[in-house]
């Protein structure tokens, strides 16, 4: 036990160490999202995840204009952080009937992240549409769970591509 606990201990040491030398500023890690290259799909959220709840109001800042590069992965970075911050925003993109049907589906998906409940009855709400919003309505109400891949912390950190 004794053993398990030290080395316990110090991956967690190393970790944290890691984080403080890859730590970026908010509105640097924002530009590197809406910047940065080559980057396979499931990775192109890293800066964000990366930098957490500090990058959060920026994201918030910007989600609204609709010609913002990397808009979808913004609006699943805030639900996939579980930030209920978010909530007003992502219902103004849900129930924007001027919005793209991805985008509305993206912003159901991230509340019912963030607000299971809420996103449940939303999602029966949206269930009979024939677009994209209306699949993932329906994937929602069937299986319970998000119909996007989560990223986590870890994976951010260690740039792990599936």
């Amino acid at each position: 036990m004794g053993i398990f606990l030290r080395v316990s201990s110090f991956v967690s040491l190393l970790i944290l160490l890691f984080s403080f030398a890859t730590y970026q500023s908010p509105e640097k890690s924002f530009n590197e999202f809406l910047t940065s290259e080559d980057l396979p799909e499931d990775m192109i959220m890293d800066p964000l995840i990366l930098c957490g709840e500090p990058v959060v109001p920026i994201v918030l800042s910007h989600i609204g204009d609709k010609e913002l590069s990397r808009r979808f992965a913004a609006i699943q970075f805030l639900g996939n952080g579980r930030y209920s911050a978010a909530l007003p925003i992502l219902r103004e993109i849900l129930n924007d009937n001027e919005e793209l049907s991805e985008y509305r589906a993206v912003a159901l998906d991230s509340i019912f992240l963030i607000d299971k409940s809420s996103g449940k009855e939303l999602a029966k709400e949206y269930a009979p549409l024939d677009d994209e919003l209306g699949l993932i309505s329906k994937h929602i109400e069937a299986r319970g769970q998000s119909y996007f891949t989560e990223r986590t912390y870890w994976q951010a950190l260690t740039r792990y591509h599936e």
